[in-house]
This record gives structure tokens, sequence and C-alpha cells, in this order.
């Protein structure tokens, strides 16, 4: 009797096979079903291919496509995400250096509720509350 782990093994090994296998049986049906030739037309000019050669040249160039967007896409959430790492750092710094600064010895409760009260600070709710607007 085989061990577990030898039959995952064996598993892992015929399940791609059999996908592959049954995906070349599949490009066999699609080519030799699609055999025949057809004119495709560009702007420039003109090329006689069969039925599978047009579609995998269409679905070729639809990959591609969507493949260079998605890199695209990628490299400028990069960069942004680099920006605001940066922007990030700069603030943290601040926050730091504001950490730093000495304390006042001589400040006492009081004064510091009527600076607090000095500050304009405007906490009024908004019109509707937190149901909003509708009600």
């Amino acid at each position: 009797m085989a061990s577990p782990n030898r039959t995952l093994v064996w598993i892992r090994r015929l399940v791609p096979m059999g996908i592959g296998a049954a995906g070349l049986y599949l490009a066999w049906l699609l080519v030799t079903s699609n055999s025949e030739a057809v004119r495709v037309n560009f702007l420039i000019g003109q090329i006689e291919l069969a039925v599978w050669q047009a579609l995998g040249l269409a679905f070729a160039v639809g990959a591609a496509t969507v493949g260079l967007y998605t890199l695209y896409l990628m490299a400028r959430g990069r960069l942004v995400q680099r920006r605001y790492r940066k922007h990030l750092a700069g603030l943290e710094t601040e926050v730091h250096q504001l950490r730093n600064l000495p304390l006042h010895a001589d400040e006492t409760p009081e004064a510091s509720r009527d600076a607090r009260d000095d500050l304009d600070l405007d906490f009024a709710p908004q019109p509707g509350g937190a149901k909003g607007t509708r009600g």
C-alpha cells in the first residue's frame, strides 16, 4: 500500500498532465475544424490565414494589450505608493520633532484650558446630524 504522501505526489503529477493533454486535444480539434482560409484586410494590406490562425492572432494581440495596460497600471501604482511613502516619512519626522519640543513647566491646567478656549475651533454638528439630509 502506498503512503498518503506518495499518493499526493502522483496526483500532483497526473492532474497537470491530464489538463495539458485535454488542452492539446482541444487545440487539435480547433485546428482541424477551422482550417479553411480567410482573408484579413488591414489598413495597409491584406493577408490570407486559416481561421484558427486568425483567432489565435486576435487572442494574442488582445492578451498583449491587456498585459501592457496592466503593467502600466502597476508601475503607476508603485510610483504613487512611493510618493505617499516619502510624504508620510516627512510627516513622521515632523511629528517626532514636535514630540521633542520642551514642555512649559509653569503651565497650570487652568491656563491650558484657557488656551484651548481661545482657539477658534468650530465643532458644531452638521445640518441633519448623523442621519444625513434625508431625515
